[in-house]
């Protein structure tokens, strides 16, 4: 996404490499290009701090098991201070950077409008059966043997057509909205 580049990546989570002996002469072997540098630091980072809380919570079982445990396993590990730092860089560089805000309205607009349109449809051959709009009917089909029973109550068909809707893969979803606003045209028919 751009919000920071490899060599900022690297040195946030290199310090977790000095764990394991092994695993700087490995990165150094093994990781040639960025993209395997940075799958390979964030295998280790996984790995360290998941032994890390593992430690932690054998550590402290029965306070945790008491409700007595403050804070989260992440903010006593030994490493707690990249997780701290990681937290930073995400919430000031990644989750406000343009481009993810540009996505997430987009992402707004595409779910308000697959919703309207379905919901219209739904309720249209709900209400009006066979004298519904053609529009409504193939937007009825394209929802598939589920809605076939369109006399369930609305607010039913509405929390189905939710989770219709939210079942939906971010692509799928992007392209059933082009696809029903009239942006893209069959040729590029959306696949689940």
């Amino acid at each position: 996404m751009g919000s920071f580049g490899f060599d900022e990546y690297e040195e946030l989570l290199k310090p977790l490499l000095d764990v394991h002996g092994h695993h700087k002469e490995e990165y150094a072997r093994v990781a040639k290009l960025d993209y395997q540098k940075t799958s390979y630091l964030r295998s280790k980072a996984i790995l360290v701090l998941t032994e890390e809380c593992v430690k932690e919570f054998l550590d402290h079982e029965e306070e945790l098991l008491s409700s007595t445990y403050q804070g989260g396993l992440l903010e006593h590990v030994p490493h707690a201070g990249v997780i701290k730092q990681a937290k930073t860089h995400g919430h000031e560089r990644v989750y406000h950077h343009p481009r993810k805000q540009y996505a997430e309205i987009a992402a707004f607009e595409i779910i308000e409008g697959l919703l309207e349109e379905f919901a219209e449809a739904l309720l249209d051959v709900r209400e009006n059966g066979d004298k519904a709009s053609f529009k409504s009917h193939r937007m009825h089909r394209l929802m598939g043997d589920r809605f076939a029973q369109v006399t369930l109550p609305p607010y039913d068909l509405l929390m189905a057509l939710c989770d219709f809707v939210t079942g939906m893969t971010d692509r799928f979803a992007v392209g059933v909205f082009r696809q029903v606003r009239g942006i893209a045209l069959g040729s590029m028919t959306p696949t689940p």
